[in-house]
């Protein structure tokens, strides 16, 4: 009896690790699409992938995290109505509840939450700057109190920072300190594990290049 129990025991592990190692392997495709994509299209084959991912492995918080990024990257490159981009941010915003549930107080997923709050103010602007600003910078400086070291944290709050008018908090100075920051931290960085975020680091040199 001990022996059919540890036979089974094995097969069940076998299965697992087995299940695991397509997990990895069709996340490693999504985020090479993702890193390579330079249309509208690409980042939707992407999002496609990681969303069939968080459907089959909904314990996986990368899948719903990496949902998220590209359902994000789509709206940015969406040239659909304001209704139709705000839908495809909102549902980035719910691969992220979902991640967060599933990995809580993760400065990747603060940082990535506060991305998606600044693309869904830039849809209407005038609407939503007042609550949206503030809302997005509180994300950030919560991400970087999680992890003082995680790039783009500082990417982001650069990135927002560039792009907001004074009025508003911005200030191209105070964008390059963030920038620079971010710069540093890239050139520090080492995951041993490829499929931890690690987007950000040419994005963080075109800003820079404006300088």
């Amino acid at each position: 009896m001990k022996t059919i129990r540890l036979t089974i025991a094995l097969i069940l592990l076998a299965a697992c690790s087995y299940g695991q190692s397509i997990f990895r392997t069709e996340l490693a495709k999504g985020i090479a699409q993702a890193d390579t994509a330079k249309s509208l299209s690409g980042y939707e084959a992407a999002q496609s992938i990681f969303e069939r991912l968080a459907k089959e492995h909904p314990k996986e918080w990368l899948a719903a995290y990496y949902a998220a990024y590209s359902a994000n990257l789509s709206g940015i490159k969406s040239k659909a109505e304001p209704e139709q981009r705000d839908e495809i941010f909102d549902k980035a915003m719910g691969y992220l509840a979902k991640a967060d549930s599933l990995h809580p107080k993760s400065s990747e997923v603060y940082a990535l939450k506060a991305y998606v709050v600044f693309m869904q103010m830039a849809v209407y602007p005038t609407k939503r700057a007042m609550e949206m600003i503030p809302q997005s910078n509180a994300l950030l400086e919560k991400a970087i109190a999680l992890d003082p070291e995680n790039p783009r944290a500082y990417l982001l709050k650069g990135q927002t920072s560039f792009y907001i008018p004074e009025m508003f908090g911005g200030s191209r100075e105070e964008a390059k300190k963030s920038l620079l920051m971010a710069k540093e931290k890239f050139a520090s960085s080492a995951n041993s594990d490829k499929l931890q975020p690690s987007w950000g680091k040419e994005r963080c040199a075109e800003l820079l290049s404006a300088y």
